[in-house]
């Protein structure tokens, strides 16, 4: 079996998104004066009307992008994967629809805060829901696959951590935005942060493992044997 240079970027992907998203955040707290990701949702750096928010929301699509790549390497390396290949594949399903909600909810800016909510506002936050919802599918998923696969306990696990720190900040980054509490956006970045260590473990799992895709030093290189068949 042989894999292209794509293939293996793809799988390094990961990273790359990761990397992306917080620059992005870092970035805005640069730029954008009065914002803090403590105090509002990172999604507000794009909000209708907001100063550099086409940049923003363009970084952000790069960020989902990338997680859509990710997704399909990981696709990849489920179907020769031991274990339950299904969970493995149903997880990076997961990953790639949430990609794509993201994209969706980048194309919709939320509404400034204090802002009365808007047909585009309501869909920005519908599609954040709903990301919210597959990434939790993803989690679970993925502490199926990590379970049945000799050596991957510790993936597992960490997995049903980020699902259950993903699930509590996720519904109080809900409530404290509905009900306007302050510091809202620390749940937010609790959440991200979790979310973003599963995918740089599960990465780091993809690139080492025996059986992932590695680049060569020709156009193509062959996959090794896979260590937990």
């Amino acid at each position: 079996m042989k894999i292209n240079y794509l293939q293996s970027l793809s799988s390094r992907a990961g990273w790359a998104a990761v990397a992306v998203f917080w620059a992005i955040v870092i970035a805005g707290m640069a730029v954008v004066s009065g914002f803090s990701p403590v105090d509002l949702l990172i999604s507000y750096l794009y909000a209708r009307g907001a100063r550099y928010g086409g940049l923003f929301r363009a970084g952000f699509i790069v960020y989902n992008i990338l997680l859509a790549a990710f997704g399909a390497a990981l696709f990849a390396r489920a179907r020769s994967a031991g274990g339950k290949t299904l969970a493995g594949r149903m997880m990076a399903v997961a990953l790639m629809i949430e990609a794509v909600a993201g994209v969706v909810d980048d194309c919709t800016p939320p509404d400034a805060p204090g802002m009365p909510l808007s047909a585009i506002g309501l869909l920005h936050w519908g599609s954040t829901f709903f990301a919210f919802v597959i990434i939790l599918a993803a989690l679970a998923f993925s502490i199926a696959w990590f379970s049945s696969r000799r050596g991957a306990g510790t993936l597992a696990a960490h997995s049903a951590i980020v699902l259950a720190v993903t699930a509590v900040c996720g519904a109080l980054s809900c409530a404290a935005t509905t009900l306007h509490w302050p510091v809202a956006g620390i749940y937010q970045v609790i959440l991200m942060a979790a979310f973003h260590s599963w995918i740089v473990l599960v990465s780091v799992d993809l690139v080492r493992d025996k059986g992932v895709l590695t680049v060569g030093a020709g156009p193509t290189q062959t996959v090794k044997q896979d260590k937990y068949r």
